[in-house]
């Protein structure tokens, strides 16, 4: 299908996840590398995983955190989820590093065009913060923003740096994780 399902019991095109995605992409690349899967396939999981997401439906760029296939096949917005901040960074970090692994050039290129794109400037707060995103209906900014220390908050703010127009980040300056450590502050590793 070109997604990776949220969870393994679950009809593929059901609830399928954006960030887990880009890290199966990622975990394909990695292991061509290492022999374990073939260059060719490698590429193309990647150059499908890539078709399909470039037609999701999309918030300043934004993409879905879940997405679902509707009876005619489109893949849209899981409803009742957001375009999220976080897992679009995610995404984007895990094909960038896939593509360069697997020496695509082309690919890497279109995804680094694509990121350019994404118009955060709407989405930070008067103190500087990002916030996490965009309500279902792509217009609606969640309440929520990436402020704590640690890793999710690290790629988000990696993600803006790397588009047209990065807007003035920041983020917490205490260097204190919340809820101690684990995937928070861990997360900006894989990478």
């Amino acid at each position: 299908t070109g997604l990776a399902r949220d969870r393994a019991h679950v009809r593929a095109g059901s609830f399928d996840n954006i960030p887990a995605t880009g890290f199966y992409a990622l975990g394909t690349a990695l292991a061509s590398r290492l022999g374990i899967v073939a260059d060719a396939n490698a590429r193309a999981a990647l150059h499908l995983i890539h078709e399909v997401v470039e037609r999701l439906p999309k918030a300043s760029g934004l993409l879905p955190h879940f997405t679902c296939r509707r009876d005619e096949g489109a893949n849209v917005i899981l409803p009742g989820t957001e375009f999220s901040v976080v897992d679009t960074s995610i995404y984007y970090h895990s094909m960038l590093l896939a593509a360069q692994l697997l020496g695509d050039k082309r690919l890497a290129g279109e995804l680094a065009k694509t990121v350019r794109r994404i118009a955060l400037g709407d989405l930070v707060d008067s103190a500087g913060f990002i916030r996490h995103g965009l309500r279902e209906d792509g217009v609606t900014p969640l309440p929520g923003v990436w402020r704590d220390w640690g890793g999710e908050t690290a790629l988000a703010l990696a993600m803006a740096a790397m588009t047209e127009q990065p807007p003035r980040l920041r983020m917490d300056p205490s260097g204190r994780i919340p809820d101690g450590t684990g995937f928070i502050a861990e997360v900006q590793s894989l990478f």
